[in-house]
């Protein structure tokens, strides 16, 4: 089981905080994040990790140093984008099935192992984790046997106007290994432009998230994750 951590992301809203530090490597509950998903992966099975690197990429490494999982890092002297990422990465997914993508500022406690799994059964080109949100930047709607019937990337209000899903991406994916002949030119986005791309091609499926998600991404959203952890730790 392969995954790839996209880790070359600053994170400027959460302003001060990373004016030192790369998002990836905040702490969290006293552990850098990136520390936290790689463990959590190597718990869901996984036992080959890929993560790109590209602001203070150093301390990204630095945080994953006692990873027990090996790891092959791709620096990027440009940012690619989270689809980007992926096209120097093809020679580490050669010969995968499929792999997961997981972003960097995301914690969750879904049992990745069994989404990849799932997404195998399918016969999907991707597999979107989402989870139920009123507002949010992007917007997923899916029909009764959870495909993906529509994607919206910050969609402007005219966009959301009738349409009632209250699921949105949480930033993990299955990923066939077709995708990767469907990457567009770096750099390129997954939500933006990938997801959209792939959807007109063939099969895309949803999973709602079982258990907490938190995408570290601001301040506020950090004491989130810190109470996530507590409350997750407590049973």
């Amino acid at each position: 089981m392969k995954a790839v951590v996209l880790a070359a992301g600053r994170g400027t809203r959460l302003g001060a905080l990373t004016d030192d530090r790369p998002k990836p490597a905040l702490e969290v509950a006293g552990r850098p994040l990136v520390a936290r998903i790689a463990d959590h992966l190597v718990r869901c099975g996984c036992d080959a990790l890929a993560v790109n690197l590209h602001y203070r990429g150093d301390q990204v490494r630095a945080a994953l140093r006692d990873a027990a999982v090996p790891i092959a890092w791709y620096e990027e002297d440009e940012l690619l984008g989270t689809a980007g990422a992926l096209a120097p990465m093809r020679g580490f997914l050669a010969g995968e099935e499929a792999f997961l993508v997981h972003y960097g500022d995301v914690l969750t406690d879904h049992d990745l192992g069994g989404l990849l799994e799932r997404h195998r059964r399918r016969g999907a080109l991707l597999t979107l984790l989402v989870h139920e949100r009123a507002a949010s930047n992007s917007v997923v709607v899916v029909d009764e046997a959870w495909r993906v019937t529509r994607f919206l990337e910050r969609p402007s209000a005219d966009e959301r106007r009738g349409v009632g899903s209250r699921w949105v991406n949480s930033g993990v994916y299955a990923c066939s290994a077709a995708v990767l002949d469907l990457l567009p030119q770096p750099p390129a986005d997954i939500a933006r432009e990938l997801v959209p791309h792939v959807l007109g091609e063939g099969a895309v499926h949803a999973e709602p998230l079982a258990g907490f998600r938190v995408a570290v991404d601001s301040p506020a959203r950090l004491a989130e994750a810190e109470r996530a952890l507590a409350r997750a730790e407590r049973g």
